[in-house]
């Protein structure tokens, strides 16, 4: 009998520190697969060629779960699992895993989850996507020492308000509001009123821009943050 908790990282995810909590690796035998694309297992980033970089093949949910499944019952000799959990995309993971293995996983606790992405969603995912792809370093994937990194900033600034809810954002610890300004760098850039059309005479001015839209006082104590929390 096994756990699986599935990740999507860059780097290997960790136990390590998961002792006297529900998913305790002393106490349970927990599988924790990487899927492709993330960097650790076979990547655009670290694929030979013919497939690596631009010309690196497309994988699904379907693929990962295929791949994974090999690895559970043909290396581990793997029968049941007893619970598969994970977050966001390794929950689509999970579930998938469930649809192609209900003989074999038990129960599901998932965070974040969605059996399939709304459209919304692929809408927003779109974006992000764009953002990197329009720097011009990007090359159709083919860049080698010039990464887009004002592509994945550009696309970080995005996701940013997906990140946190909008109670986390607007407040801190014991119910009090917080405020961050976002780098000039990376600031918003607002045309002050009566401002005249900018040009090389009359740039448009960066102004820092607060999540909590700069209507409180740093640590005000607010009602709303207490009843949220």
């Amino acid at each position: 009998m096994s756990y699986v908790v599935h990740c999507h990282s860059r780097r290997h995810c960790s136990l390590d520190d998961g002792a006297g909590r529900a998913l305790d690796p002393s106490r349970r035998f927990i599988v924790v697969p990487n899927h492709f694309g993330a960097g650790v297992s076979s990547s655009p980033s670290n694929t030979p060629a013919p497939f690596d970089r631009g010309r690196s093949p497309h994988v699904t949910t379907h693929d990962n779960v295929v791949a994974q499944h090999r690895l559970l019952t043909e290396e581990l000799n793997i029968e049941r699992i007893r619970l598969v959990s994970s977050w966001s995309m390794g929950a689509c993971q999970a579930y998938a895993r469930a649809a192609l293995h209900p003989e074999m996983v038990e129960a599901l606790a998932l965070i974040s989850a969605s059996a399939r992405t709304a459209h919304f969603n692929k809408v927003f995912l779109a974006g992000n996507i764009r953002a990197i792809t329009t720097d011009s370093n990007w090359d159709d994937g083919f860049y080698l020492d010039r990464p887009p990194v004002r592509g994945v900033r550009a696309m970080a600034a995005l996701y940013a308000g997906w990140g946190f809810s909008e109670p986390s954002l607007r407040c801190g610890p014991g119910g009090t509001t917080i405020s961050a300004t976002i780098p000039p760098s990376t600031a918003l850039r607002h045309r002050a009123p009566g401002h005249p059309a900018a040009d090389d005479r009359h740039p448009v001015v960066d102004r820092p821009v607060l999540p909590s839209g700069g209507q409180r006082i740093r640590g005000e104590p607010d009602p709303g943050c207490r009843a949220a929390g």
